[in-house]
């Protein structure tokens, strides 16, 4: 009973144990987080050079005119959440969004490449041009695709939101291929040689700006010189006997704690997990958080949200992880020919949740629209146990909070939690649920009222969740949903 399109094979999960460790979509990626440890980097170290990488090696979900949010734990620094989400341009008309829905108009500001700076000057010791060198070279001479690659490049091309793409990728690409990107490497050659004056003084820039405005773009060059990060203090709760932290707004992760208190409430710990009561608890308490939530709606489109998330953790107990977007696959389309950069299309998700305002006001600069990217932290007496995120746009509350419930309600190991079946509020505000779930269960939430969509056993539409347990030697689970990879050392 399952819907091809999105079938991704091989889905084997990646699990490893250590004092250090790197988790990301992609092994090249993850790799390039591990050698930063060797060399005696620390995690924030590795987290920039994994995203920086991934964005070469998985180009389709992040890239560095895109946008994202890192939360950072260390016994130094405490709790910080690093907010790099892009801002609304100063000329956007939601009357003109709402009317024209355009590619060019869903273009917030690019803020991942000042994360990575930013991050990097901040708690990092290894130099950012260092930091570069792995994408640089990949992106100069090539990687082999993965199957997982192959098959997003592919879901790419068949996009009809997509018309550049075969400017980039004129040819048909398999598993095994030799992928190169020569005019990303110029790009990221010119972020490693420019770094904080790249978005704002540089070849690179005054391409961006003029891309800009030949596609009608809202967005500026002056508002990319508006964007600074926002170091922000996380969203705390208790429940379930552990401390939660999940970012502040602008992300929608305080719907996973509104959620979680919720649930806490009920009967939860008397239920089966995956039963049909469970799941139509879950249900219920999720509609009941968005409906209270300003013009947030359930009914995306399930093929959008295309993300990735990276988490890492050093021998001196720091631990960070981040998720960076283009908003979807290859973001808005609208790419910057000379350096073969995708802006991203958040706005194609962050501008539907805004409110509506008075005519009259149309001013939303310096503001950042509602998003769905949100991560997860548990504590248990102060001290961090599990951090965890996924990809996935709206499906994103909705697997954190199946995760977050896995480990806290039903007592299963971190690997145990990420690979359990899951299922989400989808497009008909129904439930899309994959296809482990029992067929008892299913004819149960049919009687219930439900018409129940059955997706692959181990759906990417669901996510990547990456996730970490921490212990004398930790635990580092990347999910199979779409081939991550974890290693530690």
């Amino acid at each position: 009973m399952s819907n091809n399109f999105q079938k991704l094979e091989n889905k084997i999960q990646s699990v490893a144990k250590g004092k250090q460790g790197v988790i990301s979509a992609h092994p090249l990626a993850t790799q390039a987080g591990i050698d930063c440890l060797k060399k005696g980097g620390n995690a924030y170290d590795a987290l920039v050079a994994s995203a920086i990488t991934l964005t070469v090696v998985e180009p389709m979900m992040s890239g560095a005119l895109g946008c994202g949010v890192a939360m950072l734990n260390s016994p130094e620094n405490g709790n910080i959440v690093c907010n790099f989400s892009g801002l609304i341009p100063n000329n956007f008309n939601q009357d003109n969004w709402d009317d024209t829905r355009s590619d060019a108009l869903s273009i917030l500001s690019p803020s991942n490449v000042n994360a990575w700076l930013e991050i990097n000057k901040r708690f990092g010791v290894i130099p950012f041009d260092q930091l570069c060198e792995p994408a640089i070279e990949y992106a100069e001479n090539g990687f082999e695709l993965t199957e997982a690659n192959n098959f997003f490049i592919n879901f790419a091309k068949n996009s009809d939101s997509k018309k550049l793409f075969d400017t980039y990728y004129k040819k048909s690409f398999k598993t095994g291929d030799i992928f190169t990107q020569k005019k990303t490497a110029v790009a990221l050659r010119l972020i490693a040689q420019y770094q904080e004056e790249v978005l704002l003084n540089s070849p690179l820039s005054k391409a961006i700006s003029l891309t800009l405005k030949n596609v009608g773009s809202s967005l500026s060059l002056e508002d990319i010189k508006k964007d600074q990060i926002s170091w922000q203090t996380p969203l705390s709760t208790e429940v379930f006997a552990h401390q939660v932290n999940a970012p502040p707004r602008n992300s929608n992760g305080f719907m996973i704690l509104q959620a979680a208190k919720l649930i806490e409430e009920s009967k939860v710990c008397d239920m089966t997990h995956n039963s049909a009561v469970y799941i139509d608890l879950l249900v219920k308490t999720l509609k009941k958080v968005f409906s209270n939530a300003n013009n947030f709606k359930i009914n995306q489109s399930i093929n959008s949200g295309h993300t990735t998330t990276i988490l890492t953790h050093d021998s001196s107990e720091n631990t960070a992880i981040m998720t960076q977007t283009l908003g979807g696959l290859y973001g808005s389309g609208i790419w910057v020919d000379d350096f073969g950069l995708p802006l991203n299309g958040l706005g194609a998700y962050c501008f539907d949740e805004l409110p509506k305002v008075s005519k009259k006001i149309k001013d939303t600069s310096t503001k950042r629209a509602p998003n769905p990217m949100s991560l997860v932290q548990i504590f248990k007496n102060n001290k961090l146990e599990y951090a965890f995120g996924t990809p996935g746009g709206f499906t994103i509350i909705q697997t954190e909070l199946q995760v977050l419930l896995n480990i806290l309600v039903f007592k299963m190991p971190l690997d145990k939690a990420i690979d359990a079946p899951r299922f989400f509020i989808d497009d008909r505000e129904d439930i899309s649920i994959e296809d482990r779930t029992s067929d008892s269960v299913i004819r149960v939430l049919v009687k219930m009222g439900y018409k129940p969509k059955i997706l692959d056993a181990y759906s990417w539409v669901l996510g990547c969740m990456q996730g970490f347990k921490k212990s004398e030697t930790s635990l580092f689970v990347a999910d199979s949903r779409r081939h991550a990879k974890a290693n530690a050392i």
